[in-house]
């Protein structure tokens, strides 16, 4: 099956202090195989810098779609 992954890794947000708002955003998100999701384990993907990076371009990609 398929399941949503955090690219980067929540767990790694909450031993860094990191806000939950911005680990749960949309922009942390994709879905991925289920089996490669598991064996990835707590890993991230990308750095928490290009986490930010990802979010400024979701955020001004769809701003102009909110009321």
């Amino acid at each position: 099956g398929v399941s949503r992954d955090h690219i980067f890794s929540v767990n790694e947000g909450f031993e860094k202090g990191i806000d939950p708002k911005i680990i749960s955003h949309p922009a942390n998100c994709r879905l991925m195989i289920h089996t490669y999701n598991i064996s990835k384990n707590k890993k991230s993907d990308i750095t928490f810098e290009n986490l930010l990076e990802r979010i400024k371009n979701f955020d001004e990609k769809y701003k102009k779609n909110k009321l």
